[in-house]
């Protein structure tokens, strides 16, 4: 047996490692964003507006107005 301690090996690949190096995106990466950002805009202001509409409406039944 040696004296040294048996170390991993060495891994080579830099796969979700964060190295700080910015790619550009591609024209339909980019538009694959934009459209992804708009759905989630979209999707988080209809759940506002539900919500919104919901407190308003249990409100005006507590107080009689509906």
């Amino acid at each position: 047996m040696s004296d040294h301690p048996q170390q991993a090996p060495e891994i080579e690949a830099r796969e979700g490692v964060p190295t700080g190096e910015l790619q550009p995106l591609s024209e339909e990466e980019a538009v694959a964003r934009s459209r992804r950002n708009k759905s989630i805009a979209f999707g988080v202001v209809a759940f506002i507006v539900i919500v919104f509409a919901t407190t308003v409406l249990r409100l005006a039944q507590n107080t009689g107005g509906v």
